[in-house]
Order: C-alpha cells, then sequence, then structure tokens
C-alpha cells in the first residue's frame, strides 16, 4: 500500500502507465514487459526485489531509492528533532571520518587524485550539500560528480564516468526499433558519449558485458575503449571478457574485493556507500583510503 504512491506519482508522466506492479511475497516473478515488485524478509530484514527490463528496473531502483530515503526523513522528524538529529550527526560524523582518513592516506601525501561520487543515491539533499560544503573546506580542488552540487554550490568541479541513465534513455527512446537482436541503442548511446565528451568509457554490465565486448570487436573499436568499467557480476568474469582494456572496479565494499581486483589487473578502483549514506560498521572506514 505504501509503495502504491510512488506508482500514483508516476503514472501521470508516464501516459497513463504504472512504473511497477506490486506482487505477493510468496508469488514468483514472471517475464513479461512490466516491472514486479515484491518485499521479502532476508536476514531479519525486509528486502525489496524488482524484475523486468533492465531500463525500466533501473528507474524504478532510483524512485524507490528517493522514496525510501523521504520515507525515513518523515519518520525521523515526526518523533522530534533528537531522532533527526540523532541520524545526521551519525552520518556526518561517518563522512568526517572517511574524509579525513582519505586526506591522511592519499590526498595529503600527494598519491593521487580525489574524486566524490555521489548522484542518485544520496538520501538527502541538505545532507548532501553539506558533504560538499566539508569537502571544500578539506579539499579546495577536489571533484564531485553530483550536478546538483554544482548547481546550488557553485565553485565545483565536475567530473564523471557515465552511469546508466544515458542508455536507459536511448533504450526507452529506440530500444524496440534497434535493440531486436543486439543491444544496439546502447551501443549507439556509447558512441555519442564519446563523440561528445572525448571520455571513452564503457559501462556495460547492464546489458550484457560479452554481448557489447564482441559489438565492439565486431565494429574494430575495442581499441579506442579508454576504460571499461565493472559496476555488476564478479571481478572475474568481468576481467576475462575483457582481458587487454584498462579497466575499474566500481563496486568494491571490503579490503578483500581490493586485493582481488589489484590480482586480476584492475588498475582503477571505487568504493560506494563509505560517506554516511549506508550504516557500515566503523572496521570499513578505511576502505576508502585503502583504494
Amino acid at each position: 500500500a505504501e509503495l502504491s504512491s510512488v506508482n500514483d506519482e508516476w503514472v501521470r508522466q508516464l501516459a497513463g502507465r504504472p512504473l511497477f506492479k506490486v506482487i505477493d511475497e510468496k508469488s514468483d516473478f514472471a517475464a513479461g514487459a512490466d516491472v514486479q515488485v515484491k518485499v521479502v524478509m532476508q536476514g531479519g530484514q525486509a528486502v525489496l526485489l524488482a524484475h523486468g527490463p533492465w531500463f525500466l528496473v533501473t528507474f524504478v531502483e532510483t524512485a524507490l531509492l528517493q522514496y525510501l530515503a523521504s520515507t525515513m526523513t518523515r519518520e525521523l522528524c515526526s518523533r522530534g528533532d533528537k531522532g533527526w538529529t540523532d541520524w545526521c550527526t551519525e552520518a556526518l560524523l561517518t563522512f568526517a571520518l572517511t574524509a579525513h582518513a582519505v586526506q591522511e592516506g592519499l590526498h595529503a601525501p600527494k598519491r593521487g587524485l580525489t574524486a566524490f561520487f555521489s548522484s542518485r543515491r544520496a538520501p538527502h539533499a541538505a545532507f548532501h550539500l553539506l558533504q560538499h560544503r566539508y569537502l571544500q573546506t578539506l579539499w579546495p580542488t577536489f571533484l564531485t560528480s553530483s550536478l546538483f552540487a554544482g548547481r546550488a554550490l557553485g565553485g565545483q568541479k565536475l567530473v564523471g564516468t557515465w552511469a546508466h541513465e544515458g542508455t536507459m534513455a536511448m533504450a526507452a527512446l529506440w530500444g524496440e526499433e534497434l535493440d531486436t537482436r543486439l543491444p544496439l541503442s546502447s551501443l549507439l548511446w556509447t558512441l555519442l558519449f564519446w563523440a561528445v565528451t572525448g571520455n571513452r568509457t564503457v559501462l556495460p554490465d547492464a546489458f550484457g558485458s560479452a554481448t557489447f565486448k564482441h559489438m565492439l570487436v565486431d565494429l574494430d573499436l575495442l581499441d579506442e575503449a579508454g576504460l571499461v568499467r565493472q559496476d555488476s557480476g564478479s571481478l572475474e568474469r568481468f576481467a576475462a571478457i575483457f582481458p587487454s582494456c584498462k579497466k575499474m572496479a566500481s563496486e568494491v565494499e571490503a579490503f578483500a574485493d581490493i586485493e582481488r581486483a589489484l590480482e586480476h589487473g584492475y588498475a582503477l578502483i571505487g568504493a560506494g556507500g563509505f560517506f554516511g549514506e549506508k550504516r557500515l560498521t566503523l572496521k570499513d572506514l578505511s576502505c576508502a583510503a585503502k583504494i
């Protein structure tokens, strides 16, 4: 019932089409053109699962992440100021500890470039801007992927390796015409992005890494890829698909993942959720600095 409000908000924007259909926890997902969603209990936690065409599922993921964040904010505020203050204090402390770990281990000794990647998953706009204000003080020349912070605060240097949104939009607009046999809409988006930005990154996970690689080979474009980014699936399988390309592992969550990535030839590594957005244990705070 709670999730229906998300659907109601999107139906108006999708010409009457629901964003997803909620099914019972015990029901199996069915193949089709629509997204199905169900809530199940795993390890004592409520987990929301979605099934359907990948670009529609990604739209659903973004909408539900925003909804869950606003729900948490509303619940905290309804308990009075203390509930909100406690959460914000904990999140900012996590963020500050991680930022200073990166400062001491990476930035101060000039061992690398510092960039802050936090966009559609940032749970609260005000907290997101506070993070950027803090980093502006700590690292006056830091880079961010947040267009929102760049517009709201100004003075931000923007950087990014494009995520899934561009390919989602291209597939939504022309997928039926282009993607009958291969994900050509995704390849076309990639080539347009290369042409406009000069940033020759490839993010193939969402539509099949092996398939995307073979399309690049057929067009004699594999050697043109400056970086291939692993965003889902195993590090080992992705490395086997792209043995000769420069690779980035962007789903690192523990120190063991760093070791495995280095063993399989990954040149760049990224970590998500260590800056206050997720409630991770204190032992993981140094992971960003270790990277």
